[in-house]
């Protein structure tokens, strides 16, 4: 039971003889433990090295032993003591080797003035972002086009998203719909949006990018060679289409929440995606849309997300359009116009 604070067996042992019974004297407790009784005055002193004794000259026995209760929580008290100074020292590990990461791009990384930087090996572009991130203040925001990271890969983003969150950094990540599926990797964006970062979803993001602090980007592209290469700019004029793009794709996104997923779109039929479509071409929000249909709020989320899939539309805007198209709308209605005879919380709020 005390194994794992590094209690040996033998004083464990001598400690539940101490709780089972109530000996006046050493020779008695002696006479109790038998055969484990060999060593008795080391095995006292590692028993209050560990707080499960405490020495008392008074006693006949020279200790009393100290409750269960308070024995395990001075056990537990002391362990985590010991793996915060663990954590401490790895902390001051991953800051110490700062200066061996920088030694390591300078030989790898090509720089053209202040501004740009071109890295050819994948293994350097991965070392470039780490530290990249490791020096962020105030915002990431990132975008990952097509399939979920390994399980392995997905620990690492984790991690990263921990230390981000840790500091105070917000990130807002957009991720692809396709990705989802696998289970470790919806308990990735789960936990990622536990840790306060935003989470949205969009079909066939164009491309990979990563915008630190609105001052630097990272762009990955294919190199002569085959290889993953990057380019890494600075300065907030030379990103700024970078930032651009990002928002532009940002606001098409659906915020992500746990469950949406392709097995879960599929139970969503026709007519309710057709409900929906026209409340949104009405431009009603999500809330009053959950409101009219008499559903969750995450539920309306849910049907949007496979209306786009259903539909191959980036955004509701286009959702909205090719439902007109396909015969699913009939565009002079009151409630695809926004004409609706609603009042107060209803009242449709993108009317234009």
């Amino acid at each position: 039971m005390f194994e794992r604070f590094g209690v040996s067996g033998q004083a464990e042992h001598v400690y539940l003889e101490l709780v089972h019974s109530e000996p006046t004297s050493r020779e008695q407790l002696a006479a109790g433990l038998g055969p484990f009784a060999a060593g008795l005055d080391d095995v006292i002193a590692e028993l209050s090295g560990h707080g499960l004794v405490s020495l008392d000259p008074t006693r006949a026995l020279g200790f009393q032993v100290v409750a269960p209760h308070r024995a395990v929580d001075i056990l537990i008290e002391r362990e985590e003591q010991r793996l915060a100074r663990e954590r401490e020292a790895l902390a001051a590990s991953r800051e110490g080797v700062g200066g061996l990461l920088e030694e390591f791009l300078s030989a790898r990384v090509r720089r053209t003035g202040d501004a740009v930087e071109t890295i050819d090996e994948p293994t350097v572009v991965r070392a470039r972002l780490y530290q990249l991130i490791q020096g962020a203040q105030r915002c990431v925001d990132a975008t990952h086009p097509g399939a979920a990271l390994s399980a392995e890969a997905t620990e690492q983003s984790l991690e990263v998203d921990r230390q981000l969150a840790g500091r105070g950094v917000a990130a807002r990540i957009l991720m692809s719909r396709e990705s989802l599926g696998p289970e470790h990797w919806e308990t990735y964006l789960e936990e990622t949006t536990a840790l306060g970062h935003r989470v949205r979803l969009m079909s066939a993001i164009p491309l990979l990018q990563i915008v630190i602090d609105e001052e630097i980007a990272l762009l990955p592209f294919v190199t002569p060679a085959g290889r993953t290469g990057a380019k890494v700019l600075h300065g907030a004029d030379l990103i700024r289409p970078a930032i651009v793009l990002f928002d532009e794709l940002w606001g098409t996104g659906v915020p992500f929440e746990a469950g949406v997923g392709p097995g879960n779109d599929a139970k969503i039929d026709e007519a309710r995606m057709r409900q929906v479509a026209t409340l949104l071409a009405g431009g009603l929000k999500d809330e009053t849309i959950a409101r009219r249909l008499g559903i969750s709020t995450r539920t309306v989320r849910r049907v949007v997300a496979a209306l786009l899939d259903h539909l191959g539309a980036e955004s509701c805007f286009q959702a909205a359009c090719l439902a007109v198209r396909a015969g699913w709308l009939d565009p002079t209605d009151e409630a695809v116009r926004g004409e609706e005879s609603v009042t107060g919380a209803d009242a449709p709020r993108r009317k234009t």
